[in-house]
């Protein structure tokens, strides 16, 4: 999506608040500035019947926002289909968000309304208001904007209106109103995703109600908050309904690991477990790593704990142990032994995991390709990212020989490479082609960092694009997007992974 702005239907572009439903009409641009010609489009589209409207950081003037809010009090019932308005990364200002929810609250029953990163700071009044006015709204995104801080207006909305199922208040800078507004939380009875990521919350108590009296709450993420103690963790048990927690960057260490995994272990239903960023240690890993304490979980992100090797052979062992682990993040540390982790892959060919990210391990490269033996003729494989490893370019090309060898029964989705010393060369070219032609559905493919050119991605597949990836064909990305995934992946939310985005129910 990008460029010159249009309808979009079933098959279109993704936006940030989710595909178009089947038959659903919807209008999409981004990163154009907002004109005439544009408004006149958007209001013919909403008088046709266009639920979704999408203007994802475009920029306008005062007198494309004026119209704008004028094309949003379209006449009734053209109106009345408009249920997703995604404004996130536009400029609008205070005074233009101003315009656009007062437009919004003549009659739109909008249910999904994102503002995120708007540049709305000091637009709490404007924020609340229609908060507490809008019963049809279900979905609210205004992270990046400062909107809280006076903070009683917004506690008083968010107590108001109960019908809240996603909340994103990430990197609005709430500070000390944080443990007013988790109050305000407490007892909400139907809020699901909440998002509040980098607010500098220090009130652990407010989050432990939020866990005990929000009963439908299902995604938190408090990553990037200066926790100063654990007090929040025996109230986990309680949030029966938790499928996925981000603790990333929170400050905890390895004394706080051990009721980490007491909290966790009562936590039947953690399918994906973010605590990256977090000086663990390998005494706290030790704690963590177990199937009895993190029973069902699906994607676990352990990067940058200040794992050292004494890590390996819990992370083997849990690998070897689980029943249900799908995806395996180990950034950022110097924890593996190549021959305990192939050994691994060698012995269990029938392990669930099917995304393993080894970024940035300090792997030498005879072990990445002792490894790499070993799991080309792991079956599950789809995800693989390797990126900042030091390879060069004759270790690239092994790497992926080992993918592309006859007994090689790797057929991966995703493979990157970043930050590696990789050169523009013909034998590169030609292994990258044998990767391609072999795994037909690899579908993205990322070399950010890298001298690699796409000459070999162009060989192998006529059907390739550059920069203008569609629904129907193959998409090789430079540019960090969301991860492919098949029917058998497990994918966390966006909220959880802090993306500021809502997902379809």
């Amino acid at each position: 999506m990008g460029g010159v702005g249009g309808p979009v239907g079933a098959g279109g572009p993704v936006c940030m608040l989710g595909a178009p439903a089947p038959g659903e009409a919807a209008w999409a641009m981004e990163g154009e500035p907002l004109t005439d010609r544009h408004t006149q489009a958007i209001k013919a589209a909403l008088g046709t019947g266009a639920a979704r409207l999408v203007l994802q950081r475009c920029s306008m003037s005062v007198e494309a926002a004026s119209r704008l809010g004028g094309a949003l009090c379209a006449p009734r019932p053209a109106r009345d289909a408009l249920r997703v308005i995604d404004l996130s990364g536009t400029a609008l200002g205070v005074p233009h968000l101003r315009g656009v929810l007062q437009a919004l609250k003549m009659g739109a029953h909008v249910e999904r309304l994102s503002i995120a990163g708007c540049g709305a700071d000091d637009a709490e009044g404007q924020v609340a208001m229609y908060l507490a006015h809008n019963d049809d709204l279900v979905h609210f995104l205004a992270g990046g904007n400062r909107v809280a801080r006076q903070e009683e207006p917004l506690c008083r909305a968010l107590r108001t209106n109960t019908a809240l199922v996603t909340l994103d208040l990430s990197d609005t800078a709430l500070g000390g109103a944080g443990a007013a507004v988790l109050t305000s939380l407490a007892r909400h009875p139907s809020l699901e995703v909440l998002g509040l990521a980098g607010n500098g919350l220090t009130a652990t108590e407010a989050v432990g109600d939020v866990l005990f009296g929000c009963k439908a709450l299902r995604t938190l993420n408090v990553a990037r908050n200066p926790f100063a103690d654990c007090r929040f963790l025996p109230r986990l048990p309680h949030a029966a309904a938790l499928t996925e927690l981000n603790l990333a960057g929170c400050g905890l260490a390895a004394g706080a690991a051990e009721a980490m995994a007491a909290a966790f272990a009562q936590c039947p239903r953690l399918y994906a477990l973010d605590v990256s960023g977090n000086p663990l240690g390998d005494a706290g890993a030790r704690a963590l790593l177990s199937p009895a304490v993190l029973a069902a979980v699906r994607y676990l992100h352990l990067g940058g704990l200040g794992m050292t090797t004494a890590s390996s052979t819990p992370i083997c062992g849990f690998l070897e142990d689980s029943e249900t682990l799908l995806s395996l993040r180990v950034e950022d540390n110097c924890c593996l032994d190549p021959v305990e982790l192939s050994d691994v892959f060698q012995r269990h060919r029938e392990l669930p995991l099917k995304g393993l990210s080894l970024a940035r391990t300090k792997l030498s490269e005879e072990g990445l390709r002792l490894i790499l033996g070993t799991l080309s003729e792991y079956h599950r494989l789809q995800a693989l990212v390797l990126d900042g490893l030091r390879m060069h370019s004759a270790t690239l090309v092994a790497v992926v020989d080992c993918l592309t060898q006859e007994r090689s029964t790797t057929q991966l989705v995703q493979f990157s490479v970043d930050d590696n010393p990789i050169a523009d060369l013909p034998d590169v070219h030609a292994a990258f082609a044998a990767l391609l032609r072999r795994n037909r559905r690899l579908a993205a493919v990322s070399t950010r960092g890298t001298l690699l050119g796409d000459q070999a991605v162009r060989a192998a597949r006529p059907e390739y694009v550059p920069e203008a990836p569609t629904a129907e064909a193959i998409r090789f990305t430079s540019r960090p997007g969301p991860a492919p995934i098949n029917d058998q992946w497990y994918s966390p939310s966006a909220m959880f992974h802090g993306t500021g985005a809502v997902d379809e129910p």
